[in-house]
């Protein structure tokens, strides 16, 4: 079991966290850098949107595994 805690703390800490923070601030500068353009706007605002609903994702998958880990603890 100890092994899967390592994975999944690697998957999210090492690997999630940064790639989420990455892609927002690469939103973040394709809004910036925009320039009137509201094309260039609307892509950066998707990635944005689209770096916070896969960082959902995986916080629900994180919840998800903690409660089926839980569950099979307790039986």
């Amino acid at each position: 079991m100890s092994l899967a805690n390592d994975i999944a703390s690697f998957m999210f800490y090492d690997i999630a966290t940064p790639l989420c923070v990455i892609m927002i601030l690469v939103g973040a500068f394709q809004m910036m850098t925009a320039a009137g353009n509201t094309e260039r706007f609307s892509r950066g605002k998707q990635t944005l949107t689209w770096a916070i609903i896969g960082f959902s994702f995986v916080l629900v998958a994180g919840g998800v595994t903690s409660v089926i880990r839980s569950v099979l603890r307790s039986t």
